[in-house]
């Protein structure tokens, strides 16, 4: 079994899944790790969320990065899309609702025991240390968890910050 870190697939479903060739990946054996911005600039990205949330639950991971949050925010319409954003696909999927539900339970950092690594978007401090760091996600998502003039985060959804064994 291999575990894999991708960072920064944007949308570029194609390029994934030639690398998935390459490396070999067996879905029912190999673990992947996405370290954020899985959406935007590419051409597929409501292919490629589709795909990442298919394997999630099976030890794979996923974290927050900041297109992903941009991506919520312009679905809750707390943010205007850019001109160059790529997310069209998604906010007007049939499947938008359970995808953008399944995207806000997703964490902002992850932790896995076995290997006692972080994965988080964009890193920590290493002077920062792990319960502070952890505690800094958990005070990010606070204010986004209790926005009630919108569904970025709705108050009652379930978030994670860290997870123990993945």
């Amino acid at each position: 079994m291999a575990t894999y870190a991708i960072g920064d697939v944007q949308g570029c479903f194609s390029v994934l899944e030639k690398l998935l060739t390459k490396i070999n990946f067996d879905a029912n054996d190999d673990r992947l790790w996405f370290a954020g911005d899985v959406v935007n600039r590419g051409p597929k990205s409501l292919e490629t969320l589709r795909f990442i949330r298919h394997l999630k639950g099976q030890g794979h991971a996923l974290v927050l990065g900041n297109h992903d949050l941009h991506l919520l925010a312009c679905a809750a319409n707390l943010r205007e899309c850019n001109s160059g954003d790529t997310i069209q696909d998604i906010l007007q999927a049939e499947d938008r609702a359970d995808l953008l539900q399944w995207l806000r339970q997703c964490p902002l950092l992850v932790y896995d025991e076995a290997f006692d690594m972080v994965m988080t978007h964009a890193g920590c401090e290493a002077s920062t240390g792990f319960i502070s760091f952890t505690m800094l996600c958990a005070g990010l998502r606070k204010p986004m968890v209790r926005r009630t003039s919108s569904s970025f985060f709705k108050p009652n959804d379930k978030v994670s910050v860290a997870t123990n064994a993945i």
